[in-house]
């Protein structure tokens, strides 16, 4: 029996490990070498009809072949960085290319950039870090989609979220930015999971300007009501702009819980039924510990079918403003205190955004 020889591409990675095996006649387990070998992928071209690709991006283990003028018409980072200052250092970095880059990993291997400087090491030191490098590198393809105005979907929040921190980075947020517009119609999965991670959307949302995706995870912070996730944000002004709303919303409540009590308090006027109603919703909205879900005592009054119509006008003129849905990406039929809102009120007014509308650039 012959050994199989199994060729290792430049940018492939041999794995070895001892695993054990009875083959031996007598029983005995023998070592044996097992060798995995990742395959080099294919590259990933993105050109422009008339400009070839001239620069080739390392990403991880991915070649991206890219047309730098797209590039540097899109990004600051690569208009100020991809030709060097001095001018012996200007020549092609190959016969195919003009330019390459390459990945290397920061120090603590928590990230990584894009440098020109080929590292050293059999593997450039790429297995020291400490993240996912298929995620990095799947979300760096999703950048380059939008720097080609090309389409592209998004899995779900933390792709966004791990977008907004490319785009930051390589100075290209206005074209991001407009991009999303195509990538929310295309990925409708995503809008699905906005509410897992609000705070981290709401910086992003923030870091790109995007106004509908910023009021929509505006009012996911908010919630739930019992437990507003707003708490959470480490930016100071995205804060203070989320407690001063919550502070607003509690007033409303307030004011809502004082017309309540007027209809409870005057069944001559409102009708003895009504009271009755009233006092039962609020045992029926009432959680696993007790606690009455405002939002969601608030909806089963709002749905009860008083006997006077005195009754109905005052509550639906109460309570609508407080139950309206002001989400915008979210195509659910539920609204606040129904479904997976039970604890959310959506009628949040974010109010002026908190960046200057007139820049085209930043």
């Amino acid at each position: 029996m012959t050994d199989l020889q199994v060729p290792v591409t430049r940018s492939s990675t041999a794995v070895k490990r001892e695993a054990d095996t009875t083959d031996d006649p007598q029983g005995k387990k023998q070592k044996v070498e097992v060798q995995v070998i990742e395959v080099k992928k294919p590259p990933v071209v993105f050109a422009n009809p008339g400009f070839k690709a001239d620069l080739r991006l390392n990403v991880f283990n991915q070649e991206f072949h890219v047309a730098s003028i797209v590039l540097k018409l899109n990004s600051a980072f690569f208009r100020r960085f991809l030709d060097p200052l001095n001018e012996e250092d200007r020549n092609p970095a190959s016969l195919l290319f003009q330019y390459e880059w390459y990945t290397k990993i920061d120090d603590d291997g928590k990230g990584w950039t894009l440098t020109r400087t080929k590292p050293e090491g059999e593997n450039a030191g790429l297995s020291k870090f400490k993240g996912n490098p298929s995620f990095e590198t799947r979300v760096f393809g999703k950048l380059l989609n939008a720097l080609f105005s090309r389409g592209y979907q998004l899995l779900d929040c933390t792709e966004l979220i791990k977008l907004a921190e490319f785009a930051d980075y390589y100075c290209c947020l206005p074209i991001v930015s407009q991009s999303l517009y195509q990538a929310f119609y295309s990925s409708p999965g995503i809008l699905e999971t906005i509410g897992r991670s609000p705070c981290g959307m709401l910086k992003a949302a923030h870091r790109l300007r995007h106004k509908v995706l910023f009021k929509e995870a505006f009012i996911h912070v908010l919630g739930p009501w019992s437990k507003p996730r707003y708490t959470n944000l480490q930016d100071v002004d995205l804060y203070n702009m989320a407690d001063t709303a919550h502070r607003s919303m509690k007033d409303d409540v307030l004011n809502i819980y004082q017309a309540i009590l007027q209809v409870f308090s005057d069944p001559k006027r409102y009708g003895p039924e009504i009271s009755k109603q009233i006092a039962n919703v609020a045992i029926e909205s009432r959680d696993a510990s007790g606690r009455v879900c405002v939002p969601l005592y608030f909806r089963k009054i709002y749905d009860l079918s008083p006997k006077k119509q005195a009754a109905e006008d005052w509550l639906d003129k109460v309570l609508e403003p407080i139950l309206a849905k002001k989400l915008v990406l979210d195509k659910t039929e539920y609204g606040s205190g129904e479904g997976r809102y039970r604890d959310f009120f959506l009628s949040v007014d974010v109010g002026p955004l908190p960046w200057d509308k007139n820049d085209i650039d930043w």
